[in-house]
């Protein structure tokens, strides 16, 4: 595999590029002719737009460009012309004439520039704007009551979960219990829930699986559920089976403090936050506080805030005005006039030099500290009615409870937002050994017709592990396909579980790459009958079915002869005719060898 580019090489051949191309490179330039994948170049600098201007290429289109709302909205039409899907921000950097930032910064949101064009918003991009989610896209009852309070039993869900709930993203997990008693499933938004809260919910509602299985086996089943889990799996049982317990840390009090414009909050930040000092020489020995910690004070008009605060609560501080930068648990809380002035007044000879002026006496003890970079938006909007007075913010109660039900933990949202740090990867040459079943998936969704390989060996998809690769295929085509593509049947069992197969058209022993154009979803019945040549797939999608009245069954399948195969919306993701071709050569050749 190729070694990273680094920025500077990145830079030098997007000049050279230009000079060929002699003007401003687009994405689609770049990914079929440049030097480099434009992954890297996103990666790096974070947008297309930003790399250009690294490279001291001037875009046709900058952020501060003169342009009216008018050609805002026809250039937003232009991308959704080009797409099968409400465009996204990764749309607009690779199709669209101006960057998403003039849209946010026109709009206010980028739903509205999208209603404003006549472009209906996928509720997920409603969900994660200020924009209030319509009435009609809510979703049923199932899906409120998990949004409102979290990942929950099945038995406690309001409605049968449906065919349309499956389709929002309501899946189950469970563990099987062995040979005791049986395992309550547990309900939750698989776009939204992160795992950590949904297997933490799972053994607090069945804590006798703990006590009866192996921790290896539970190990096992939790990737089997999503290969991506695996790893947040072993570590939270790892830790259960440690404690003989299954409650984790709860969160009930989160503090916001802004630091970017308060030269004394920034002060004591640099001296006993973004470093440890040793408070062994500091405090009386009857203070139960670690000795090399991160110190943070309160002043005394913050004593609410102060005493709210115990351990598993956090800080949050934001060192810009633009984003959170850094987090720290609190461990303990400590009341020290002392401290406070080794900490942050500075004497010489006895007189006292510089600090700071206000005493800060409530003192708030972390460990630990997390060097975070998420925008301010990101993180205010999962919470209700965040405080917008003064420097620090307490965030309890009503105001934290979304998150808590989302999430459970701060360390839980950052993992979580680790995980799924681009959720629309631009291509194939994004992902790599760390990417995710839901990056993977994310990518299958967006390749275009002309961009899927024509055999596995072509696909950088290879480099994947095996296992998240076909997961994802999986299910992806279990997305697409509302039944059976020939009988349209799904018959769903009391378990969760369903009688649909996602079935290769070119199969994976010629060569047949886990896409979804080479995918279709067929009942169990239809895909035996598939893979043993009872019928194929024309390239017009037409079912015709082999002409043997001598075997049995044959009254059955010849009863689909000459029908249509029931495809997805999007043509974009359909199975695509070089597949199907392949496949009926492939079954002519056999049909040949056996007479």
């Amino acid at each position: 595999m190729a070694p990273t580019p680094s920025k500077q090489e990145l830079v030098d051949e997007l000049q050279l590029f230009a000079e060929e191309v002699g003007g401003v490179p687009t994405v689609r330039s770049m990914r079929d002719d440049g030097p480099y994948s434009p992954y890297y170049y996103k990666k790096e600098f974070g947008t297309w737009h930003e790399a250009l201007q690294a490279a001291n290429i001037q875009p046709t289109h900058g952020v501060t460009a003169d342009v009216n709302r008018t050609e805002l909205i026809d250039a937003l039409k232009e991308v959704d012309k080009q797409i099968d899907q409400s465009p996204r921000r990764s749309d607009v950097e690779e199709y669209g004439e101006y960057p998403y930032e003039l849209y946010t910064k026109e709009f206010g949101s980028f739903v509205i520039a999208l209603e404003e064009a006549g472009i209906t918003p996928a509720e997920i991009q409603y969900r994660f704007s200020n924009v209030e989610v319509p009435p009609e896209m809510r979703g049923s009852e199932n899906i409120e009551k998990l949004r409102n309070e979290g990942p929950t039993l099945s038995t406690e869900l309001p409605q049968d979960v449906s065919m349309k709930d499956r389709q929002r993203g309501v899946w189950d997990f469970k563990i099987s219990s062995g040979m005791t008693k049986p395992a309550h499933a547990i309900h939750y938004l698989r776009d939204e829930h992160a795992p950590e809260l949904v297997i933490r919910r799972f053994f607090s509602e069945n804590p006798h699986i703990l006590k009866q299985r192996d921790p290896h086996g539970i190990k096992l089943e939790i990737g089997e559920h999503q290969p991506s889990w695996k790893s947040i799996g072993q570590d939270i049982t790892d830790e259960l089976v440690e404690h003989g317990g299954v409650e984790g840390p709860s969160l009930e009090n989160l503090v916001l403090v802004d630091i970017y414009d308060d030269e004394d909050l920034q002060y004591c930040f640099s001296k006993s936050v973004s470093q440890q000092v040793n408070t062994s020489t500091l405090v009386d020995e009857e203070e139960s506080i670690p000795n090399a910690a991160r110190v943070w004070g309160f002043r005394r008009e913050n004593q609410e805030i102060y005493e709210a605060l115990s351990k598993n609560d956090g800080l949050l501080f934001s060192t810009d005005s633009n984003s959170y930068t850094h987090y720290v648990p609190v461990e303990a809380t400590v009341e020290s006039s002392n401290l406070m002035a080794d900490l942050w007044v500075e004497y010489e000879d006895g007189t006292r030099t510089g600090g700071i002026d206000s005493p800060r006496p409530n003192l708030v003890v972390g460990t630990d500290i997390q060097r975070i970079d998420i925008p301010r938006k990101m993180i205010e909007k999962e919470f209700t009615a965040v405080p917008d007075q003064g420097p620090t913010r307490l965030l309890t109660g009503d105001t934290i409870e979304p998150f808590v039900n989302k999430y459970g933990t701060v360390d839980a949202f950052l993992r979580d937002r680790k995980r799924s740090e681009d959720p629309f990867p631009a291509h194939v040459d994004g992902l790599c050994d760390t990417s995710t079943v839901e990056d993977i998936l994310a990518v299958l969704r967006k390749l275009s017709h002309e961009e899927i390989p024509q055999e596995e060996i072509e696909s950088e998809l290879e480099s994947i592990e095996r296992e998240k690769r076909e997961a994802a295929f999986r299910e992806g085509v279990y997305e697409l396909y509302e039944g059976c593509a020939v009988c349209g049947s799904r018959i769903e069992g009391p378990d969760g579980s369903h009688n649909l197969e996602a079935a290769h058209i070119l199969p994976k022993n010629q060569g047949g790459p886990d896409v979804l154009q080479n995918g279709v979803a067929l009942c169990r019945r239809h895909h035996w009958a598939f893979d043993s040549g009872w019928f194929d797939i024309t390239t017009e999608y037409s079912i015709i079915v082999r002409d043997r009245p001598d075997l049995a069954g044959y009254d059955k399948i010849k009863s689909y002869d000459g029908s249509s195969l029931r495809l997805p919306e999007s043509s974009s993701l359909r199975p695509h005719p070089t597949y199907l071709g392949q496949r009926n050569t492939l079954n002519e050749v056999f049909d040949e060898s056996s007479t």
